[in-house]
């Protein structure tokens, strides 16, 4: 089969052949650069995700959750790296630590907090 197509294409002649190239590769071009220009004045970017915090009131505290679009991502109902069960002591304070969160996750690290940096934050807790 690629004799056939060798033998096809040496019978073009060769400016056909290179004019049948050239469309090609004008007609790429301007799908890219088409594209490309929408994206950029859309002010879209494929890997650019909303994260928004939602307080939760829980029964004996606050905690809070992290949603991706309108996914839920993270539901943290309990202070984390603490042993037992501890909550952030006001709505204000679930918000600090969720907003860690989010730092780290827009800095490409894991979105686990410690203690010092909850302190760090003035995020309160039981």
């Amino acid at each position: 089969m690629t004799n056939n197509y060798f033998k096809i294409m040496t019978k073009l002649k060769m400016p056909a052949y290179i004019a049948g190239f050239s469309l090609l590769a004008l007609c790429f071009s301007i799908a890219s650069c088409r594209n490309g220009s929408s994206r950029k004045t859309a002010g879209y970017n494929d890997s650019m995700v909303l994260l928004t915090i939602k307080p939760i009131q829980l029964q004996n505290g606050w905690g809070y959750e992290i949603f991706a679009g309108n996914k839920l991502f993270i539901k943290q109902d309990k202070v984390p790296q603490i042993t037992g069960t501890h909550y952030f002591l006001s709505r204000e304070d679930a918000k600090k630590a969720a907003k860690l969160v989010i730092e780290k996750l827009k800095n490409n690290e894991l979105p686990s907090i410690d203690t010092l940096e909850l302190q760090k934050a003035g995020a309160r807790y039981n």
